[in-house]
């Protein structure tokens, strides 16, 4: 019976010291400005973008405009604190087809931290009194906003055709899917923070 107990109390007494000796578990460092503007790069250029199809009926005649649009040339400056990318709008319609081009610099030093967000958008004429004569499918898609520091101070500046044509002009990127805008938004934040970080003074 001793030895029993004996043999159990060493049993005990080994697992507790591996217990002991065990390495902590590893924490994953977070990834590098460069890490997730290369992630941002590639799901904005595969998942990026928008597809919709819009029918007017007014006075017995049926007209339609096809919107697709996606993003290519996603990238940064050095810093990486600056992210382009061009997003190209192509136009089909029963008067014929166009293609809108926007050239867009987000500068993530001049977003407010966790500000990077997604949000519904309803797809809408200027005209408020022709809305009725309009049928949207889908009647929206995603985009991603953000507030700026300073109030002063632009997210983004964007050059090309008139965005009004396409709405949203607010949206540093549009999605199709919830899911991918959310991760896209996290993204940036994490990249807005970095960047802060960056831009910190020494401090000595």
């Amino acid at each position: 019976m001793r030895s029993i107990t004996f043999a159990l109390l060493l049993i005990f007494s080994c697992l507790m010291l591996r217990a002991q000796t065990q390495s902590p578990p590893q924490i994953q460092p977070s990834p590098s400005l460069k890490e997730t503007i290369k992630w941002i790069q590639e799901k904005v250029q595969t998942n990026g973008g928008y597809k919709m199809h819009v029918d007017k009926l007014l006075n017995q005649t049926h007209d339609w405009v096809e919107f697709a649009s996606k993003y290519t040339g996603v990238g940064s400056d050095d810093s990486g604190c600056e992210v382009d990318g061009t997003e190209v709008v192509s136009v089909k319609s029963s008067f014929g087809s166009d293609n809108w081009t926007f050239r867009q610099t987000i500068f993530l030093s001049h977003i407010r931290p966790i500000s990077v967000k997604a949000h519904w958008w309803d797809f809408h004429l200027t005209n408020e009194s022709s809305k009725a004569d309009y049928t949207y499918s889908p009647s929206g898609y995603y985009i991603l906003t953000a507030d700026s520091v300073e109030k002063d101070s632009s997210v983004m500046n964007v050059v090309g055709d008139d965005r009004s044509n396409v709405g949203g002009d607010a949206a540093l990127f549009r999605f199709t899917e919830l899911n991918t805008a959310n991760r896209v938004a996290t993204a940036l934040n994490h990249a807005v923070e970095l960047c802060k970080a960056d831009a910190k003074p020494e401090p000595f």
